[in-house]
């Protein structure tokens, strides 16, 4: 299957993700694989696709959206933080051998922000496990344009030095 169909490209986001909220003992197999797939194996197929010449212009720009959690760790969320923890490393091994093609390509480890996956974590969690939550974020939590902005950012030819990164967006998550 052709996934870049006819046209040049100059980058993707990859921000697709399946997030599991579980405690090791409760997780199916069937949830391991998956999560490996969703998080890990179609991100490396899609750079793998991407970076054939006859798909992207001169200069281009990949981001892959992961998480703070694959750097920080959290309860009940190993099979997301480990299967998106890949992301981070693709980005770092893959950065030499793009740039070679003129492709840069970074990672964004963001925190929680206000979003479908956090409203459904609010109404399966207790208040003091929220509050917890809260208290990490001493910027509060974020919204969807604090990583646009960055997303922009690193599309941009103002990013044109920045490769195998990982930029840290969390509100101070990881600092706490």
């Amino acid at each position: 299957t052709k996934i870049f169909k006819n046209i040049k490209y100059d980058g993707y986001i990859n921000c697709a993700g399946l997030h599991t909220f579980s405690s090791i003992n409760n997780i199916k197999d069937k949830d391991i694989i998956d999560s490996y797939k969703i998080n890990s194996i179609y991100p490396y197929i899609l750079t793998k696709n991407f970076s054939k010449s006859e798909n992207y212009n001169k200069n281009s720009s990949i981001i892959l959206l992961g998480t703070i959690s694959s750097i920080t760790g959290s309860s009940f969320l190993s099979l997301y933080s480990s299967s998106k923890a890949s992301q981070i490393n693709l980005s770092k091994s893959l950065a030499m051998e793009l740039a070679k093609k003129k492709i840069r390509i970074n990672t964004i480890s963001a925190s929680m922000i206000n979003s479908k996956i956090y409203n459904k974590i609010k109404m399966s969690l207790p208040k003091q496990f929220l509050s917890e939550i809260d208290k990490k974020h001493p910027l509060g939590i974020g919204n969807y344009s604090d990583i646009i902005n960055a997303i922009k950012f690193l599309l941009s030819s103002k990013s044109k030095w920045i490769t195998g990164t990982n930029l840290i967006i969390d509100g101070g998550y990881s600092s706490s």
